[in-house]
């Protein structure tokens, strides 16, 4: 027997039920199975009771469920991507200004002290 069933009978086994009150069976049963819904939390009311419901031929209500939260969060990523573009500024690597650019060290600057410029105390010529 499994939780919920053992949960059923401990809520028929702890009232005193009248004749009348099992006459009416579908009074008795939505109110067992409402008591027993407020107890759940959501996570066991998917897993124990619906998630593996088929909803189709092909398709489970876990597999429809899987499909429709993929689908709500590619609409949340998609907003999201399109706002940040929208406010994003483009940069162009060709523009007039940078082409001609030249290095801060190429500027004329003092040479280093290790390096000399005199190459011809080095060559065989």
């Amino acid at each position: 027997m499994n939780k919920l069933e053992e949960r059923i009978n401990e809520i028929l086994a702890k009232e005193d039920w009248t004749f009348a009150d099992l006459q009416n069976m579908n009074k008795l049963v939505d109110k067992i199975a409402r008591q027993i819904l407020e107890e759940l939390s959501c996570e066991d009311k998917l897993d124990k009771l619906v998630w593996d419901l088929p909803v189709s031929d092909s398709e489970t209500f876990g597999l429809l469920y899987d499909r429709l939260c993929l689908s709500e969060m590619s609409t949340i990523v998609v907003k999201a991507i399109q706002s940040s573009l929208m406010e994003a500024k483009v940069i162009f690597e060709n523009r007039e200004e940078n082409r001609n650019e030249i290095s801060k060290r190429s500027m004329g600057g003092k040479p280093s002290e290790k390096c000399t410029t005199d190459e011809a105390s080095n060559s065989e010529e």
